[in-house]
């Protein structure tokens, strides 16, 4: 159920997104459907940011984007 929670995520967010998503079952695409009725709490958006942010502090190359809590990107020195 991962792509689900990466959907759910997708959608919580208060810019426009547009998730792209393949599968190649009915049954897949009806899991990831089920998106649409997971509601994130603020609580579950800062710790999902959190992740994100540590596993951008792991990359080497630095010019890639920072998500910042107004979940627009920045570029920049960290």
């Amino acid at each position: 159920m991962f792509g689900v929670g990466c959907i759910a995520w997708s959608m919580a967010q208060d810019i426009v997104t547009a998730p792209i998503f393949g599968t190649m079952s009915l049954k897949h695409l009806q899991d990831l459907l089920g998106a649409i009725s997971i509601t994130l709490t603020p609580e579950d958006r800062k710790y999902l940011r959190n992740l994100i942010n540590q596993s951008l502090s792991l990359v080497t190359d630095k010019s890639l984007p920072i998500v910042e809590p107004t979940n627009r990107a920045v570029t920049g020195s960290r």
